[in-house]
């Protein structure tokens, strides 16, 4: 398998070799340090559900009944209703057994996210999430698995949280046709006993634990006080800078001293829009658009930056004045037009 294709490529390989395996009529397991797999054919004809279970020692075993098997050293665990059994034995074309095939993944990092969509909306509240648990997958072979009733079961361990995790939020991960996708709560719903977090969800996926990362009250009004200090000291020093380019004749005649102005006005801008954030947030258009005038104005400092650096390789390494005519003008056309 090459490992530099793109994730979404190399999961979906995984599953495809799973996929020929089953065909076989044979069982599968395969326990690596990233990756558990579980390939079960099961007799049509059994009416029970099934548990997997994932022990901290890195053991798995299947357990079939009416309801879910729990353990104390359970690390993962999911258990499907009888009515999935039921459902793929609806599409059975013949008396072969039903593949069921697990596949539990030390943590996320073959499922590619696209940054530019988001989660659901009580995602968006939380001020930061990453990823707290393996993921579990699971295919049963047979129509489409949704509507459940009762739900899929899963349940994650989750180690000691520490004082500024909170709020964890079962999802699961829904590809959008490329290498990437997105992970989402339709479907799921969360709750927790002791250390473990419980996920039941009516459909069967790949499926994770977010876990909310917040400061606390106290740590993030420091941050805030720390950030609007040095910013507005920043603002304070760059319009200093300004006025002496702007009333010190000398200074405002050269040219190196008019890429320093420019440059200063982009800082400004930057740092005062970036302060502004915070009075976007709580609209959705205020914050796009103060977004996208920070994304803008940084892009003009780092352009200006480039300017200064092609002006200090004229004077400096060239020994001579710029000799692209018009330097200025066309700095100032592509600084702020790009």
């Amino acid at each position: 398998m090459n490992l530099q294709q793109p994730s979404g490529r190399i999961i979906a390989s995984l599953e495809l070799q799973i996929s020929h395996v089953q065909k076989n009529g044979t069982n599968y397991s395969e326990i690596e340090d990233n990756v558990v797999v579980k390939a079960l054919i099961f007799n049509p004809s059994i009416k029970k559900g099934l548990t997997l279970v994932k022990t901290h020692a890195n053991d798995t075993d299947t357990y079939s009944g009416e309801n879910e098997t729990r353990l104390d050293d359970t690390e993962t665990s999911i258990y499907l209703p009888p009515e999935v059994i039921e459902e793929a034995r609806k599409y059975k074309t013949n008396n072969r057994g039903i593949p069921i095939s697990f596949v539990i993944y030390k943590n996320a990092s073959l499922f590619g996210t696209d940054t530019g969509m988001n989660l659901m909306e009580e995602i968006a509240k939380m001020s930061s999430h990453i990823i707290s648990s393996e993921v579990i997958s699971v295919n049963v072979d047979g129509g489409p698995m949704e509507n459940l009733t009762p739900p899929v079961i899963l349940r994650f361990f989750l180690p000691e949280k520490d004082k500024v995790c909170d709020q964890p939020l079962c999802v699961y991960y829904v590809p959008n046709g490329t290498d990437n996708g997105i992970w989402s709560t339709d479907g799921c719903l969360t709750s927790t006993e002791k250390n473990l977090t419980v996920c039941k969800c009516d459909h069967l996926s790949s499926f994770t634990v977010l876990m909310g990362v917040q400061l606390s009250p106290g740590l993030d009004h420091v941050m805030k006080l720390v950030t609007w200090i040095g910013s507005s000291l920043s603002i304070l020093g760059l319009t200093i800078c300004t006025l002496s380019f702007v009333l010190v004749k000398a200074l405002r005649v050269k040219q190196s001293a008019q890429i320093h102005f420019n440059l200063c006005i982009s800082l400004i801008a930057f740092y005062v829009t970036f302060l502004a954030l915070d009075w976007a947030t709580q609209d959705p258009n205020h914050c796009k658009w103060i977004s996208s005038a920070i994304q803008y104005f940084c892009l003009v400092a780092v352009s200006w930056m480039t300017v200064e650096a092609v002006n200090m390789y004229f004077l400096f390494v060239k020994y001579e004045r710029s000799n692209i005519p018009h330097f200025l003008p066309v700095s100032l056309a592509l600084a702020y037009g790009m």
